[in-house]
């Protein structure tokens, strides 16, 4: 069964996420968690300040994000062998 398309403003706000989560994992990479600020996420993807905070409250928050998606795709991993 074919899963429904996103609409537009959904996709918007997945690429913004996206770009932001690419952002900040590469600068964490970097400069480490403590040494990156906002501003350089928001830099690197390209948006303001003001959509950072639209997404997510924190810096903190974004790292917790990307660990949940991790994990997500850990367990994705885990049904799909146990079903063989």
């Amino acid at each position: 069964m074919r899963k429904p398309s996103l609409g537009r403003r959904e996709r918007k706000r997945n690429e913004t996420v996206d770009k932001l989560l690419q952002a900040a994992i590469e600068l964490f990479a970097t400069n480490g968690f403590a040494g990156t600020r906002v501003e350089e996420i928001t830099e690197r993807a390209d948006v303001s300040k003001g959509t950072f905070f639209n997404y997510f409250p924190s810096k903190e928050h974004i790292l917790m994000h990307f660990a949940g998606r991790q994990v997500g795709k850990v367990q994705d991993c885990l049904a799909a062998a146990q079903q063989g």
